[in-house]
């Protein structure tokens, strides 16, 4: 069987390019395409899937023939505009599963009977699992997995207080880690390299920011930035033994999730707060455009206490089951 999923694929994109890896592992024996912008080609007949991600656009929508039914799962919504897309598409969607439960419930208001999944990330879990933790050395890791999504963005779009809000974000932001650099080795993680998303272009602002580059008594640099694009799974297992994620990117926060990781939400998205939300983690998240470094000094401490470290061990379990118990209806439901 040949199955076609349309999203943001092939685009350098440590999340999106995991979700490769869950429809590999949820398909193992099926042939398997992933297209972004392009129509697909002539070939085999194909079973469409719009998602992973927050794709339900025209954009996306484009590359599948008009004639063709469709397969949703593990997309997320970004406002009104596309629950009105999705019931003017209501006739060709052969199933769904969105990723935050309030927007299930806006759907089965609509009588479009939709379904939950955690992020479809969740399933690589036990693979997760069975990776060894390092000892931990003498300083602690920290992890800033940052974003230049909004930044480029609000530049193209000539958003003067979104530039002027994220260039002070990243003031404080390097003040903050100056801090912490004391209690932890920092690393700079870009997750895009997609020239409209090139997230090494954040951390290098930030980094270029930061003062407290090398340890004294020749203990190494405080500060690294990572320079080179990495695999979804390598990214995983650099993360398996962080102690503290900070994350402007949703899938730093899956990833911490899934990992049993504490970490503080320090993004401008409705898909990040949702997600902390959704799961009871206000106490690790930063209201939009209420970013400084005492609010995120006070979050840090939430996330470094022990009940918030089993709280999240829990919760990746709970939610990994849940993805696990869904990916399998989703499965049933494309292979009749």
């Amino acid at each position: 069987m040949s199955i076609t999923f349309v999203g943001w694929y092939g685009r350098e994109n440590c999340g999106d390019e995991a979700f490769k890896e869950v429809h590999r592992q949820i398909f193992p024996a099926e042939n398997l395409t992933w297209i972004c912008d392009r129509p697909p080609g002539d070939g085999p007949q194909t079973k469409f899937v719009l998602g992973a991600g927050d794709v339900f656009l025209d954009y996306y929508l484009q590359t599948i023939p008009k004639s063709a039914d469709f397969w949703v799962y593990g997309v997320g919504i970004g406002g009104e505009r596309e629950f009105d897309l999705i019931v003017k598409h209501r006739e060709r969607i052969r199933g769904i599963w969105l990723r935050n439960v309030k927007d299930v419930a806006v759907l089965t208001g609509l009588g479009i009977p939709a379904m939950f999944t955690p992020d479809i990330v969740f399933n690589l879990h036990d693979q997760t699992r069975r990776w060894e933790i390092p000892p931990s050395g003498k300083f602690k890791k920290l992890y800033a997995v940052l974003s230049n999504n909004r930044y480029q963005t609000a530049h193209r779009n000539g958003s003067v207080r979104m530039v002027a809000y994220l260039d002070y974000f990243k003031h404080e932001l390097a003040l903050t880690l100056n801090c912490l650099a004391e209690f932890y080795d920092i690393i700079l993680l870009p997750f895009s390299w997609d020239p409209n998303d090139y997230d090494p272009g954040f951390c290098a602002d930030v980094f270029s920011l930061m003062t407290k580059f090398d340890r004294v008594g020749g203990d190494g640099p405080a500060v690294k930035m990572v320079r080179e694009a990495l695999p979804p799974m390598k990214v995983l297992w650099l993360l398996r033994d962080a102690n503290l994620i900070l994350s402007m990117k949703f899938h730093g926060l899956v990833f911490a999730s899934m990992l049993g990781i504490p970490f503080v939400n320090i993004g401008i998205s409705r898909k990040n707060q949702m997600f902390c939300t959704d799961n009871g983690l206000e106490q690790l998240s930063i209201d939009d455009f209420s970013f400084s470094q005492p609010r995120l000094e006070a979050r840090v401490k939430v996330a470094e206490d022990p009940s918030t470290i089993t709280h999240l061990k829990e919760l990746g379990l709970v939610l990994s089951r849940q993805a696990a118990q869904a990916a399998e209806i989703f499965r049933q439901s494309i292979l009749g």
